[in-house]
């Protein structure tokens, strides 16, 4: 655990280029998010799909087929029903190929792609199944974002989710399962995880910074999500009360290769717990949502849940100690100084009477209410 990971953050600031809209840090996710695993880059060579992938686990799988069976030997029989399929048709990378094998969801497709028929009626039916794959997808590799690449000379893009669900409805035609959908997601979500967490990167902005993760033109744009609906996007004339709190209030960003921005959420300072509050995350999928929770979650920082809200509240003693604590009320003093219109917040909303200080949990007695998307705030009179 790393308490003071916005510090280093802070300390390691990425380069800005206003002309291109770019925000390049030098941090990977990678590094910070220890759970995840990079891929073996030198494990991505093409290779022909078919037994001599890996002779030697080819001939394991067909040994347990050696015996008397009408006269003739199991294994020659099996390895003559694969030459007939003519896997060599088939081009895919080895790193691709091995993830489909080992980290499907999916038992059938595990089993499609480990050349393994138990009877003679189940090989026709791959065999079938595998000309129609050779002809939607001869040529397979990993891209980025959650894409395979496809095609006869690789110019075609899928996304990874789509690509099972086709091959789940090739290799099981008129059938239907309850948890496809469900799986499916959890296969993409372990897909990105493989083969796009390595090329993301994480910075820390405050103070003036801050207000351009709130530019639609340093967002990713291919796919919208929360992120790309978000209501304070392209309002940086409601946020200067971000801006002016600059030792208080950061935003968390994830970029991806490009140097756009995938996901961004608040992170609020909260001195009294010695203790951050990682807010409501806007991102362009719930995966790297997810992400940006997980690292928050090894940090032992306080979360923003959906739907739900603050759940916990954490103290981190000097020596690290970590300590729950029976409260679900944040307090957060702020500089208003020069603040004339005010963004919508998702936690810190109520303002307390003869104060400016905002506090996560409704009091009886509060001055303004922040629910406004045009600047705006409520007062409430007493």
């Amino acid at each position: 655990m790393n308490i003071n990971l916005i510090d280093s953050l802070l300390d390691a600031p990425p380069i800005i280029d206003r002309e291109k809209c770019t925000i390049k840090s030098d941090i990977p996710l990678s590094n910070i998010l220890t759970s995840f695993v990079s891929p073996n880059e030198n494990k991505s060579e093409l290779v022909i799909f078919s037994h001599q992938l890996d002779q030697i686990e080819y001939d394991r799988r067909t040994r347990q087929y050696v015996g008397s069976y009408y006269g003739v030997s199991r294994t020659d029989r099996y390895r003559s029903m694969w030459e007939k399929i003519n896997p060599s048709r088939f081009i895919i990378s080895k790193k691709l190929l091995e993830f489909l094998i080992e980290n499907s969801r999916m038992n059938v497709i595990q089993k499609f792609f480990q050349l393994d028929c138990s009877d003679r009626n189940e090989f026709l039916r791959y065999k079938e199944a595998f000309s129609l794959i050779v002809d939607k997808f001869n040529y397979l590799k990993e891209g980025e974002a959650g894409y395979l690449i496809y095609g006869e000379r690789g110019n075609s893009q899928i996304r990874y989710g789509k690509f099972i669900n086709t091959l789940y409805d090739i290799l099981c035609i008129n059938s239907y399962y309850n948890n496809k959908n469900q799986e499916i997601e959890q296969a993409v979500d372990q897909y990105k995880s493989k083969f796009s967490i390595s090329k993301y990167k994480v910075c820390v902005l405050n103070g003036r910074d801050l207000l351009l993760g709130y530019d639609i033109a340093y967002q990713q744009k291919y796919q919208s999500g929360m992120l790309g609906g978000s209501c304070m996007n392209d309002k940086k004339q409601y946020l200067k009360l971000y801006s002016k709190n600059p030792d208080k209030i950061y935003l968390f960003v994830i970029t991806n290769s490009d140097d756009k921005i995938i996901s961004r959420n608040l992170v609020w300072r909260i001195k009294k717990y010695n203790n951050f509050f990682f807010d409501r995350v806007y991102a362009i999928d719930n995966y790297i949502r997810n992400v940006a929770i997980k690292i928050a979650e090894e940090e032992n920082w306080m979360i923003y849940v959906e739907n739900v809200g603050l759940m916990k509240v954490k103290r981190i003693d000097i020596d690290g100690e970590v300590k729950e604590i029976n409260n679900d009320n944040l307090k957060i003093k702020l500089s208003f100084k020069g603040v004339h219109t005010y963004p919508y917040l998702d936690s810190f909303r109520y303002q307390r009477i003869w104060s400016n200080t905002l506090t996560t949990k409704r009091v009886n007695k509060f001055r303004h209410l922040y629910e406004y998307t045009n600047g705006g705030r409520s007062t409430r009179k007493f």
